[in-house]
């Protein structure tokens, strides 16, 4: 599972920031909301549906899992009317409706999950510069397994 992964992963810093430090001072690691990267395509959810699949019928289907989840002490009939009353409101044939359904998933995702960026080279200039203070930071190196069985997560690489 990690064999395409390098045995030790470095992360670059500044010293000059105590959240830093605390790499080296309190062996803890700072996992980032994906919301608070720089490159705001990092990280994001495509947006992507098939208007086909957006028929009537699977909407419905959709609202009838939702219902059950949601009103688990109201009748199946009644549940019915609901789920139907929903489907022809209207909203759902509206494109601004899905591109909220999808603000909010990745707003949910974003507060539930965080990432540690970290690379496979401890000797590249442009991390140097740019995540170490201008070459005045430090470089950390973290195992590999060790960093795996701790975070608890899922390490891969990145393509950009």
């Amino acid at each position: 599972m990690l064999d395409n992964i390098p045995k030790i992963l470095y992360k670059y810093r500044c010293w000059h920031d105590n959240y830093h430090q605390r790499v080296l001072t309190h062996q803890e690691v700072f996992l980032s909301s994906p919301s608070g990267l720089n490159d705001p395509f990092d990280a994001s959810l495509p947006f992507r549906y098939n208007p086909e699949e957006l028929n009537e019928g699977n909407i419905y289907l959709k609202l009838m899992e939702i219902s059950k989840k949601n009103w688990p002490d109201i009748s199946e009939l009644e549940r019915q009317k609901r789920a139907f009353d929903e489907q022809h409101s209207g909203k759902f044939d509206d494109g601004e409706f899905w591109k909220d359904q999808h603000e909010k998933l990745k707003a949910n995702l974003h507060a539930c999950f965080g990432l540690l960026s970290l690379t496979s080279k401890a000797d590249n200039l442009l991390m140097w510069a740019h995540y170490a203070n201008s070459h005045r930071g430090f470089c950390v190196g973290f195992d590999r397994d060790i960093l795996f069985s701790v975070v608890k997560g899922t390490l891969g690489p990145v393509s950009y």
